[in-house]
């Protein structure tokens, strides 16, 4: 995700480093600290892709100029279907198997909910928070994350060169984002660098929560006597 930005590998052990540090330090300070620095990132978090969902919208109604281009349902009408995957023959199979293929990666949104397990453990009241918890997760990916699939789907193609050409070269940045690419196409300069940045607090995100699991995990095997 650096690399968006620095695309120099000599100083990656520099970046790793100072991500290391910051994970430790917020691991260090309490856990009613990290409650509320995870709070922050989910925040930033929700209020881009609810940012993004309106430029979205916006960018397909034809509103960003100087183009002012409206797509509408292009792309549903054009292209519904992925009539070539895997070069599988004949077109009703290859549309079949793509969608599963899309399907079964798109259920890793609902990865790492079983992390609220381990946070109930130091949780005030974890028989109303927690079920409060689980519930807010569970609508937002199916509600903010859908809706976010839907605008995607609007503005850009299954087929769009730019979108491909990220994925070739291994889509570990935000310029593999359908986002940036909608971005790229109506000449939207900053909002590229805005996404990048949020896809790394929550890279953060993700490794301060892994941190937290760990010790806590480790903590209740060395209780127990486990090894």
């Amino acid at each position: 995700m650096i690399s968006f930005w620095d695309a120099d590998t000599n100083h990656a052990g520099a970046y790793i480093t100072a991500f290391l540090v910051v994970i430790v330090l917020v691991n260090l300070v309490g856990v009613k600290y990290y409650g509320e620095i995870e709070f922050f990132f989910a925040c930033v978090k929700l209020l881009t892709l609810v940012g993004l969902i309106i430029f979205g919208l916006i960018a397909d109604l034809g509103g960003i100029p100087p183009e002012r281009k409206f797509t509408g349902g292009l792309y549903w009408r054009t292209e519904p279907f992925n009539d070539s995957f895997l070069g599988i023959k004949p077109v009703s199979k290859s549309r079949f198997l793509g969608f599963w293929a899309a399907f079964t990666k798109a259920a890793f949104s609902y990865g790492g909910i079983e992390g609220v397990a381990v946070l109930a453990g130091e949780a005030h009241n974890p028989r109303r928070t927690m079920r409060m918890a689980v519930r807010t997760v569970f609508y937002r990916v199916v509600g903010i994350y859908m809706l976010a699939i839907l605008i995607i789907g609007l503005n850009v193609s299954q087929n769009d060169p730019l979108l491909l050409d990220a994925l070739a070269h291994g889509g570990g940045t935000a310029t593999a984002s359908p986002f940036v690419v909608i971005c790229v196409k109506h000449g939207v300069r900053a909002l590229p660098s805005i996404i990048n940045a949020v896809v790394m607090t929550s890279a953060l995100s993700a490794c301060n929560e892994n941190a937290y699991a760990t010790s806590r995990t480790l903590m209740a095997l060395a209780r127990q006597g486990g090894s």
